[in-house]
């Protein structure tokens, strides 16, 4: 019973860490999103490196998981690798110990459902951007045909010369 117990907060300690570097990465999310409104590219490349190190940590942080949910099996008397959380919880007797894996289990999926909204909002976003790009890109490759140039005046002159560009932003 002992081994369950320090299986099972060894289990807790890594469901807790991995927790607190999920909500930094919906921090960062939130983070990105205000940096792809204004466009900040240079702020987006500062996020982007911290994230980059917050998501190697939580890999670490799964394979430990991974190592001390096969522990936690072991000490139930399983030889099984590899089960869900849902499954360990049901086979732990210490109900304490059950409720707070059941716990710790439900906020780490409520979080990991935010973060996945918040990742998906910011590709929504760079979508819109990538498309906005392109098509400033094309009205400055691709120019339609019939293009006005206007003379001091403000007449309009209709010669078989292409304008520049220069005019289009004019």
């Amino acid at each position: 019973m002992v081994a369950v117990t320090e299986a099972t907060q060894a289990l807790l300690q890594v469901l807790e860490e991995s927790m607190d570097l999920i909500n930094k990465l919906i921090q960062s999310a939130g983070e990105k999103e205000s940096l792809l409104v204004a466009a900040d590219v240079e702020g987006l490349s500062e996020v982007l490196e911290r994230e980059e190190e917050l998501v190697l940590t939580l890999q670490e942080k799964e394979q430990e998981r991974i190592s001390k949910a096969d522990a936690l099996a072991n000490a139930l008397g399983l030889s099984e690798s590899g089960l869900r959380l849902k499954d360990l919880i049901g086979l732990i007797d210490d109900a304490d110990c059950g409720l707070r894996l059941t716990e710790t289990g439900n906020r780490l999926s409520k979080a990991l459902d935010e973060l996945a909204s918040a990742n998906s909002k910011i590709r929504e976003l760079l979508h819109h951007q990538i498309d906005y790009t392109d098509f400033m890109l094309n009205l400055i490759i691709n120019p339609k045909s019939k293009v006005h140039a206007y003379d001091i005046q403000g007449n309009t002159e209709e010669n078989g010369q292409e304008p520049s560009l220069l005019e289009y932003h004019a």
